[in-house]
């Protein structure tokens, strides 16, 4: 008998070179003014990089089409990307000195950084970990 609520695992298929990945950045966790693309072309290979910013660019049709672009010109078989906004837009280093906090998204700061990191931690254990007995 088939047990409920679990999906059979599918096996991890080897990447596809070239991959695009694609990242979302913003000032919180609920917008996005940077898009970050970019494109791996074999496993071993520095990323090709190409940013995007603004309060738009998840609903502008000209960035969106750059961005379709931007992959396509490079032949890219698999594509990974988040799901919403993983950080703050500005660069350690060329917005603000290295290693100091980003003045300008107080959300990101790093004991915000850690207590996500925390939660996603106890979430991942609490839903994958098999259970340990004991002794």
């Amino acid at each position: 008998m088939a047990k409920r609520g679990r999906k059979p695992r599918r096996r991890r298929q080897k990447p596809q070179y070239p991959i695009a990945t694609i990242a979302q950045y913003g000032p919180d966790d609920k917008r996005v003014t940077k898009i970050a693309v970019g494109i791996i072309e074999a496993e071993d290979a520095e990323p090709i990089m190409e940013r995007w910013y603004g309060s738009d660019v998840m609903t502008n049709p000209e960035i969106q089409a750059q961005i379709a672009g931007f992959i396509e010109a490079h032949g890219v078989q698999s594509v990974v990307r988040t799901d919403g906004v993983i950080g703050c837009p500005h660069e350690e280093g060329i917005d603000f000195p290295k290693g100091r906090e980003c003045p300008y998204c107080p959300f990101w700061s790093p004991s915000r950084s850690m207590q996500c990191i925390s939660l996603l931690y106890l979430w991942y254990h609490k839903n994958h970990a098999k259970a340990r007995t004991i002794p």
